[in-house]
Formats: C-alpha cells, sequence, structure tokens
C-alpha cells in the first residue's frame, strides 16, 4: 500500500530517505519519511527525541544574534554582571533565559511588561547611541526564542533586548509588590547560574 502525502495528496512519492534540518546555524541529519513532490516531512515524536538529544549534545551555539543597545544598557549591564561576579554576555543569556521561561508565562505578563515600559529607568536605558553585542545561544535556549519568534512575530534580537530591557527594569524599578516579587526571583535565578559557572 503506497503512503500518500498529507499535504499534497501524491499517492507514489513517499520515500525513507536522509533530511536535513536546519537548526540554527547547524544542521540535524536523518532518515525520515519524505514526499519526493513537495519534500513533505513529519516531524514524528521519534524524529523530535532524536533531535532534542542530538541538539542537547552539541558543544557549540546554534545561533549568535547580535542585539543593539544604548551605552546606558551596556553600563548598567556591566555593573550587574560584577555585582554578580558574571561577565556581560552570560548576564544578557541569563537574562533572556529567565524572560522565556519565567516571564512570558505568567498570566498577568502583558500587564507587568505594559507597567515595566512606563517606568523612567525603561525610557532611559532605549534612548542614545546604540552598540551591537554577540549574544552566542546553545540549542535549549534557541528552541525558546524560536517559539517565541513564531508566536510574537520579533527576531531573535528583538527578543533578547526586550528581555534584557525587561530584567534591567525591574531590577532598578520595584514600584509594585509583582515587580519586586520578580525582581527577587530573577536575582534568585542569576544567583544560581552563577553558583553553577
Amino acid at each position: 500500500m503506497k503512503e500518500i502525502c498529507p499535504v499534497c495528496e501524491d499517492g507514489g512519492s513517499v520515500k525513507n530517505k536522509m533530511v536535513n534540518i536546519p537548526i540554527g546555524k547547524e544542521i540535524f541529519r536523518t532518515k525520515m519519511d519524505t514526499c519526493g513532490k513537495c519534500g513533505h516531512y513529519a516531524l514524528t515524536p521519534k524524529v523530535r527525541k532524536e533531535m532534542e538529544a542530538w541538539g542537547r549534545s552539541l558543544k557549540k551555539n546554534v545561533i549568535e544574534p547580535q542585539p543593539l543597545f544604548t551605552e546606558t544598557t551596556h553600563a548598567f549591564l556591566e555593573e550587574t554582571a560584577s555585582r554578580f561576579g558574571i561577565k556581560k554576555v552570560p548576564l544578557i543569556k541569563v537574562m533572556t533565559s529567565f524572560y522565556l521561561n519565567r516571564v512570558v508565562a505568567l498570566p498577568d505578563f502583558e500587564r507587568i511588561n505594559a507597567i515595566v515600559k512606563k517606568q523612567e529607568g525603561y525610557g532611559l536605558m532605549v534612548k542614545g547611541r546604540k552598540i551591537k553585542v554577540s549574544v552566542p545561544i546553545h540549542f535549549l535556549t534557541f528552541k525558546k526564542l524560536e517559539v517565541f519568534r513564531e508566536t510574537w512575530n520579533t527576531p531573535y534580537p528583538k527578543t533578547i533586548e526586550d528581555a534584557v530591557l525587561f530584567c534591567a527594569t525591574v531590577l532598578t524599578y520595584r514600584d509594585t509588590a509583582r515587580l519586586r516579587e520578580i525582581a527577587q526571583r530573577f536575582e534568585e535565578f542569576v544567583e544560581d547560574y552563577a553558583l553553577a559557572a
């Protein structure tokens, strides 16, 4: 019995063959059923499990976005990184991870984000000449960035910028109990990272 492609409905060209799936600047290679006519392949649970194991085994970065930050934000990042005993780029990565894993999933995220963007410090951190910084990203953070990009239609550098500005503002302006709570959670998150590094 011939398999039928669920996309183009071709009934004779589905074959098991090697497929290259781009993951950032890396390529995951595996054999799977693929339509010879339209190229469709299904990311089955088995393939996803293989891809997850492959990604976790990578010892290198899969992407290196270059977000832009003002001189004020760079100075804040240097000072904050020093306070936690880490360097600036790892702090940016921790801020991004915290934002993607802990903040955007909050039920009141949009309300909190609106409060953060109204803070005076947020305004100070977005005004002025901007300088690029390279942020190497490993597989697990890439996966979160990719989901965020697809959901919010936001490029990787912009997401990192948003994460840093959110975390930096929360650290400096704790006007509400909710912002104080998030700031405390972030500080604990960074301290755990610094201890593990």
